[in-house]
């Protein structure tokens, strides 16, 4: 039994493939004074029992001239189009002069020729947006204890690291497309040294317990990711089918910023009986600071201490009250500068003298400078 054919250029439906063929020969033979050669798919993806035939070719090897109708091919060709429905410009080296739309300028009559007519209008309506990357930081790193801590607490910071695959964009909002893969493996280290302190797929870890030391310990975090998904623009075209779409990011790492602790000594500030400590501050900090230091007598004179190895006051201002400033200077010969040690760490000591008026005074606010 005959198999139907749909003859698409005139929307005809043959019962019999006889009666399709010798309507489409007669079509040939009248545009082109031959006989076709017709070629037909085996069958159709909606159903097997029809043949869809778009269109003839004049030439048995099976070559299509620019002029002449199209057919599907059979299984083994089956992507041929119908070239009335593409763009077949006769002009040459011509470009845009402008942008139009999705059409760039510079683009040549070359570039568009064999586009379809509906890729041509979806160009011109509805530019395609290429998407950009992600710019968050990939992996941050919290951790319970930072800044100053005094040399020989206890200190046990608990490290927290956060992990952000980011979204590829498509004008400036984050699309569905992964920009990195999920995290597979956390990896905590102390600065300064290549062996990982722990390693593994939790994003936390606590620091044992130890005695602060001198100066600066830090920690960071390297995280492992997967590949990310391959983003698409706004046509829903990937890299393979638009080269101008970036290519998804392979699989790799990141490393978190530094967070630290830094082990300083503490500072006093009072009378020469009764030393408070004050807030604690970085051995090389060149910051003003400012103490407030209570009446004082000549057997008990105003004291500062600050540890050897800290930057010593190079000016020191007094508040005045009638300006609300540090404005009065105060100079250093009014202080006696001796060293002492505090549990085995040297200090220099600074002991207000008075000068000519001797080291009776009230309670003063002092700003220094170092």
């Amino acid at each position: 039994m005959d198999q139907t054919i749909l003859f698409a250029r005139s929307n005809e439906i043959y019962e019999s493939k006889s009666a399709a063929i010798e309507k489409l020969n007669t079509l040939v033979k009248f545009k082109y004074g031959m006989p076709a050669v017709v070629r037909y798919n085996s069958s159709d993806a909606g159903d097997p029992n029809v043949i869809l035939a778009v269109g003839i070719t004049t030439n048995p090897e099976g070559e299509i001239g620019e002029n002449a109708y199209r057919i599907v091919s059979d299984s083994k060709q089956s992507d041929v189009q119908d070239s009335l429905d593409k763009y077949n410009s006769t002009l040459e080296d011509v470009t845009v002069t402008e942008n139009i739309g999705g059409i760039k300028k510079g683009t040549s009559v070359n570039d568009l020729k064999g586009k379809t007519i509906t890729e041509l209008f979806d160009d011109l309506l509805f530019p395609t947006i290429i998407p950009s990357a992600d710019t968050s930081t990939a992996v941050t790193l919290a951790s319970s204890k930072t800044g100053l801590v005094e040399v020989g607490s206890k200190v046990s910071p608990s490290l927290t690291a956060t992990y952000n695959t980011g979204f590829w964009k498509l004008n400036g909002s984050n699309t569905s497309y992964k920009y990195r893969g999920n995290a597979t493996k956390y990896e905590f280290f102390k600065v300064g040294e290549s062996e990982a302190i722990s390693s593994g797929t939790s994003n936390k870890y606590t620091v044992p317990e130890f005695s602060a030391p001198v100066g600066v310990v830090q920690w960071n975090v390297k995280v492992t990711y997967e590949a990310g998904d391959a983003p698409k623009d706004n046509k829903g075209k990937d890299h393979t089918q638009n080269p101008d779409v970036p290519q998804a990011i392979q699989a790799g790492t990141a490393t978190s910023s530094n967070v630290s602790i830094e082990g300083t000594y503490a500072v006093y500030a009072g009378t020469s009986t009764t030393l408070n400590k004050q807030p604690l501050r970085s051995l090389g900090a060149k910051t003003t600071m400012q103490l407030t230091l209570p009446a004082s007598t000549v057997a008990n004179p105003q004291t500062m201490r600050f540890p050897t190895s800290m930057n010593q006051p190079t000016k020191i201002m007094k508040y005045n009250a009638n300006s609300g400033k540090y404005d009065i200077n105060e100079p250093l010969s009014m202080w006696t500068i001796t060293e002492t040690t505090v549990s085995e760490v040297a200090y220099k000591n600074y002991k207000f003298n008075g000068g000519a008026d001797g080291a009776d005074r009230g309670e003063v606010k002092l700003e220094l400078s170092f």
